[in-house]
């Protein structure tokens, strides 16, 4: 795909986010001078993810799918293993979110310091992808690894402190940042590739959904060693006064912060390009050309990002909570909780994926339209939850539940498929916007409960959607083949 049609369909899909906000803008808050920086914001935005699905598709996703196929004809289960081990512990390690969720992990665990625990995360998302990995070569069954993880994840979640439950269950999105999740995905890719099979298709995801169970049980761990309470605070919100200074003065942290998380990319590929992976000169090029752009389109987009929509979910949320209407705080925040899927980069780069799934037949817009259901839905529940001082296990526990219930008779491809997407979900505008707004919304002295209860409804819906969907569309492919024998048996019955 060219980059002026990438740049159209990005600008379209944020332009409802953007006019929506634009709108509540108007309404609900009486200074209206900040306006022009939501469009500011929509233009660095759209931009911004353009440049960096430009990027992904020459660079990142080229070279985890050369690195996955390469290790891969290596028969060497080990080598395998290490290399994934290593690459997904230093990529997670270099993730700026990383940063975010070590302390607030301290703050729940405080015996357990920040740098052991972003240790303990990077380690955790490793040691799950090398077990990814090992499952495609091997062919062991990925909803019998999800259902028996899952059942002990769900019940370390029982004996956890409330704020520690939600922030538990949806770690594994929050580790995983734009970097890494394009080049796991399309590690996964080359390894189901080149071992082949009947279900090549279906192997090809699920890798994201299993290393994101990687800083889930890291945290389980933490949290059993280094018991304490929730010490106050969820974060430090950063007001952005919507000049043309304050879009400026964002750019040093985004290029520090997107510089960091593409190094260990780039020097995956100084060190085995040219070695284990036998890259010639040409493709060592592209891929740091596709480097360079995602780099800079994320810097673009975060600049974006921050300066123009974080400040409004914080002024949206307060007025919300100030109209003292639940329907109307919950209805606006389910609306532009579905909004913010077609302005998450990684949802973008795995909905491209599953789109070119061999034999999946896909739809763009059904899957689109199943994650934006279950945006909404987790904005939703998370509101009511937040506002009624409800325990977030009474939601998550049925939730989950019923998700791997499903599993059981959805195809194996939508599985993988909604496991994955429990994890891209959870992208920097969940992590920077809708939890500005919801926290803000919720009006809460103590909002740790809505704050996390949110990470983990983000994480556990889309397992939900995207499973229905799966049955949906295999019932219907079913009755359609069931149609067509008839209309064959027909003539041959007449004669």
């Amino acid at each position: 795909m060219f980059f002026p049609e990438i740049l159209k369909k990005t600008s379209l899909a944020a332009l409802p986010f953007t006019a929506l906000l634009f709108l509540l803008h108007l309404f609900l808050l009486p200074e209206k001078s900040g306006v022009w920086s939501l469009a500011a914001g929509w233009l660095l935005l759209s931009s911004g993810m353009a440049v960096f699905i430009s990027g992904v598709d020459i660079g990142i996703l080229p070279m985890g799918q050369k690195a996955g196929s390469e290790l891969a004809n290596r028969r060497s289960l080990p080598l395998l293993c290490a290399f994934c081990f290593v690459a997904g512990f230093f990529i997670t390690a270099s993730e700026p979110h990383l940063g975010i969720l070590a302390v607030w992990t301290k703050r729940l665990a405080p015996g357990a310091g920040r740098l052991s625990s972003a240790a303990a995360i990077s380690a955790g998302v490793g040691l799950f992808a090398a077990l990814a990995a090992g499952r495609i070569v091997l062919q062991i069954s990925l909803k019998k690894i999800l259902t028996f993880f899952y059942i002990l994840i769900l019940g370390g979640a029982c004996l956890a402190e409330t704020p520690f439950t939600g922030l538990l269950l949806g770690a594994g999105g929050v580790a995983a940042g734009p970097m890494a999740v394009p080049f796991i995905l399309a590690l996964g890719m080359g390894i189901a590739a080149v071992r082949g099979g009947s279900e090549a298709g279906s192997d090809s995801f699920g890798l994201l959904g299993l290393t994101g169970l990687g800083p889930i049980l890291a945290l389980l761990l933490l949290g059993a060693i280094f018991p304490g309470e929730w010490s106050g605070g969820v974060y430090e919100r950063k007001e952005a006064a919507g000049t043309l200074l304050s879009f400026l003065l964002l750019i040093p942290a985004s290029l520090k912060e997107m510089g960091i998380a593409a190094l260990p990319l780039l020097v995956l590929l100084i060190l085995f390009g040219t070695t284990l992976f036998n890259l010639s000169r040409l493709q060592v090029i592209r891929f740091t050309k596709g480097l360079l752009y995602a780099f800079a389109g994320l810097c673009i987009f975060f600049t974006g990002l921050r300066g123009g929509f974080m400040a409004e979910g914080n002024l949206l949320g307060n007025a919300l909570a100030l109209t003292d209407n639940k329907a109307i705080t919950t209805l606006a925040g389910m609306l532009l909780g579905a909004m913010t899927v077609w302005v998450e980069p990684t949802v973008w780069v795995l909905n491209a994926r599953a789109e070119a799934a061999p034999g999946g037949n896909i739809s763009h817009n059904h899957i689109m339209a199943a994650l934006s259901l279950s945006a909404a839905c987790a904005t939703g529940l998370a509101l009511l939850q937040a506002m009624n001082g409800l325990n977030p296990l009474c939601l998550i526990l049925p939730g989950y539940a019923l998700a791997l219930l499903l599993s059981i008779f959805c195809p194996r491809l939508f599985t993988a498929l909604a496991f994955d997407s429990g994890v891209v979900m959870i992208g920097p505008v969940t992590c920077i916007f809708m939890l500005s707004l919801v926290t803000s919304a919720a009006a809460l002295p103590e909002r740790a409960t809505g704050f996390f209860g949110l990470i983990a409804l983000f994480a556990m819906t889309p397992l939900l959607f995207i499973q229905i969907l799966g049955i949906l569309l295999q019932r219907k492919q079913r009755l359609n083949e069931r149609r067509r024998a008839g209309k064959e048996a027909a003539p041959a019955g007449r004669q």
